[in-house]
């Protein structure tokens, strides 16, 4: 290894310290690549409140040195789907960055970063987390402009980066053979050594089976409305309550308005907490559930609120998805059900409740190979 770290710039519309999913991903990215030596800037980036400016010097998290670049949605060539010119003073501005990684980034917008870089002879890879569809926009245009940027950035510019960091097995044979230089599959990863995960389970059980949701649902992704039609089914035959963290009754029927809503005593909506709290609801818990129709946009995906709850030790049940099938192939962690079969499953699992998970399944320092992988992908040192 060279004597000098090699500088990466991680940059994307993450919100730091862990505000979302993608701060939660890139933050343990990060900390894996800096194992091998790397000095890793994080670089927030997209639109407040429409307007831009400045780049601003943000707090360091967990020593990582961090930025925002508060780009202009107006005029549209300032806007973070076509300009990098922040970008490129930030990366003029540092000590000689080696690589930058982009996390799911605007086509146009990549494809100008993507040439920077290699007049500047710095490596250019992406982080590639999903794949949505349009169904979930409101109008033509919109749906238009998506479809096209969505086109372009997954079938045309990843295939021109030097690597690329993939979140699912469904992506990782997407890119495969089609002279990707390199694609490494990464799933979301944590700090299991982070104190918010040192949370042990209430005991004892209690006769009621107690099952959370944690996320944000919407109607092209999550099935939350089967799964709390599961519940009232369920309780008829057992005691059960699920806890649903992220959104307000109200908003349930807004995504789900033809679903009856439960009554409290079946299902507790919280609405949106802070990000401890939302892990404490699922410590708490018998099960997690995560039910999800399979499509390219699920499959492409890895949910984060799985992560969550095996590190947590929190059990899962979820619906078929190809990395999560694999991963409780053995039932140890959780169990795979189909969808129209959840409320016959929450009924066995009332008395097969405990499980001992693996909570360090998902720990950044188990997965250095694939850190080396890719770092190697971006001709770093490894």
């Amino acid at each position: 290894m060279s004597s000098r770290p090699s500088q990466i710039v991680y940059l994307g519309p993450f919100r730091l310290p862990d505000l979302n999913a993608a701060a939660q991903r890139v933050l343990a990215n990060a900390k894996g690549l800096r194992q091998l030596g790397h000095d890793v800037v994080l670089a927030e980036t997209g639109t407040v409140d429409g307007r831009g400016g400045p780049i601003e010097r943000l707090p360091a998290v967990e020593g990582f040195t961090c930025y925002r670049l508060p780009m202009n949605q107006r005029p549209v060539l300032d806007s973070p789907q076509l300009s990098i010119r922040q970008i490129a003073d930030l990366c003029d501005a540092l000590d000689s960055p080696r690589a930058v990684i982009a996390y799911n980034y605007p086509a146009v917008a990549l494809t100008r970063l993507s040439a920077y870089c290699r007049r500047r002879g710095i490596a250019c890879g992406a982080d590639v987390t999903e794949w949505y569809g349009t169904s979930h926009l409101a109008s033509r245009a919109a749906q238009a402009m998506k479809w096209t940027d969505t086109t372009l950035r997954m079938k045309v510019v990843h295939r021109r980066l030097d690597a690329l960091v993939v979140i699912s097995r469904f992506l990782e044979n997407t890119y495969h053979g089609r002279k990707v230089p390199c694609v490494v599959r990464i799933p979301p990863l944590v700090d299991a050594d982070t104190p918010k995960w040192h949370r042990s389970p209430e005991e004892p059980l209690t006769s009621e089976l107690r099952l959370v949701y944690a996320g944000s649902p919407s109607a092209e992704k999550e099935r939350l409305d089967a799964t709390v039609a599961a519940v009232v089914t369920a309780s008829q035959s057992v005691p059960i309550h699920l806890d649903v963290v992220g959104v307000t009754s109200g908003q349930f029927q807004q995504i789900y308005p033809s679903v009856p809503l439960p009554s409290r005593e079946l299902v507790t909506f919280h609405g949106r907490v802070s990000h401890e709290e939302a892990l404490g609801w699922v410590a708490q818990a018998d099960f997690s559930v995560i039910a999800r129709d399979r499509s390219r946009v699920t499959d492409a995906g890895f949910p984060t609120k799985f992560v969550e709850s095996i590190t947590l030790g929190t059990p899962a049940v979820v619906t078929p998805h190809p990395d999560l099938t694999e991963i409780l192939a053995d039932g140890q962690m959780g169990t795979v059900v189909p969808l129209d079969g959840l409320d016959r499953t929450l009924v066995d699992l009332h008395t097969d409740r405990w499980r001992e998970v693996d909570r360090k399944f998902f720990d950044h320092r188990r997965y250095q190979a694939e850190f080396s992988a890719l770092s190697a992908g971006l001709g770093l040192p490894v």
